[in-house]
């Protein structure tokens, strides 16, 4: 009898513990600015924003490697964003790279009239594409001047016209 009572009890412990994730984690949200107003992006474009780990600050070392992405919910009705992690329980401390991007949209890319491809003349705008960034991929996920360091949660401006 005391032994079922006990294996209940680690079992009711260990059940309680399911799901929560690290306190070392650290959760972001913020708000996406461009001409010091939100960046609501044009009817069919996509915002994505991604945060790259350059280095972490999390003493447990905690399979966190650098370059690791983590994407962020960008709601675009209000240019607010939150980075939920990979357990929907934040991120590890430490350095990141905020990469922004503004892509069309599937259905957007596929209402876009199509025309035959012809040899691209030197100088010639190159075509549209589904992978064509619209931010001139000035904040890509090497070359992005918005760094950032977390220690803790917190909420953040990310001004694309003043990233660093």
């Amino acid at each position: 009898m005391r032994r079922k009572l006990l294996a209940l009890m680690l079992l009711t412990t260990s059940l309680a513990c399911v799901g929560c994730g690290s306190s070392n984690e650290v959760w972001i949200t913020g708000t996406l600015l461009k001409g010091g107003t939100k960046f609501t992006p044009p009817e069919g474009h996509q915002v994505g924003i991604t945060f790259y780990l350059v280095s972490t600050d999390d003493p447990t070392k905690s399979a966190a490697a650098a370059g690791e992405p983590y994407l962020a919910d960008y709601d675009e009705s209000d240019g607010t964003f939150k980075v939920p992690g990979r357990n929907g329980q934040g991120i590890p401390p430490g350095k990141y790279r905020i990469s922004v991007s503004d892509k069309l949209d599937r259905e957007a890319f596929d209402k876009m009239p199509k025309t035959k491809t012809k040899a691209i003349k030197r100088g010639a705008v190159p075509a549209i594409n589904r992978e064509t960034d619209f931010l001139d991929s000035r904040f890509g996920s090497g070359t992005s001047p918005i760094v950032r360091n977390f220690k803790a949660s917190e909420n953040v401006t990310v001004d694309l016209d003043k990233p660093e």
